[in-house]
């Protein structure tokens, strides 16, 4: 149909799922066949993931020290120049392990909708935070994407690491043209 002086196509539901399909197996394929010039630079996200999986109790007595041991190869994934979210949990758990044992409970679980977890998650660190830390010029560096490595850690073939900067070039390549 025209509209505004433009042609305006609408796919039906089928054509689109085929061709989303098809753009989805292509950069799998591409990611895959690409794969060994970056793995070495990769592979810590994997190993964590794993000693993650390994060591992971949401009931071990110790939530702060088992946190620790289940995070301990996350590098750079939960702690940067500006941003040290795992130092942070890690700081809650020794003020108050159960209310810390608490966020991950609430965040994991799958019959909520993630986008109300990640709220809470944020919200309740945030309240946290304020009332048992100096709270003057620092945060409590639970972003979304803390969060999003949290929930990639325990379900890495669910969820990704959101990062602002990669899904901006995909939100700006998917509206180029």
């Amino acid at each position: 149909r025209v509209e505004k002086g433009l042609f305006v196509w609408q796919l039906r539901k089928e054509l689109t799922e085929a061709l989303r399909d098809r753009v989805i197996d292509w950069y799998i394929s591409r990611y895959v066949a690409e794969l060994p010039t970056f793995w070495k630079d990769e592979k810590y996200k994997w190993e964590a993931a794993e000693c993650f999986a390994n060591k992971w109790d949401i009931d071990a007595e110790n939530f702060g020290g088992m946190f620790a041991e289940a995070t301990a190869k996350v590098n750079n994934l939960l702690s940067s120049t500006n941003s040290f979210p795992r130092d942070m949990i890690l700081n809650f758990a020794k003020v108050d392990g159960e209310f810390t044992r608490g966020l991950f409970r609430e965040l994991y679980d799958e019959s909520r909708p993630v986008e109300e977890r990640f709220k809470e998650f944020m919200d309740a660190s945030a309240k946290f935070f304020t009332a048992n830390f100096d709270s003057k010029d620092r945060n409590n560096f639970q972003s979304t994407n803390a969060i999003s490595t949290y929930l990639w850690l325990r379900y890495p073939d669910k969820y990704p690491i959101y990062k602002y900067r990669i899904y901006r070039r995909v939100s700006d390549a998917a509206n180029m043209g």
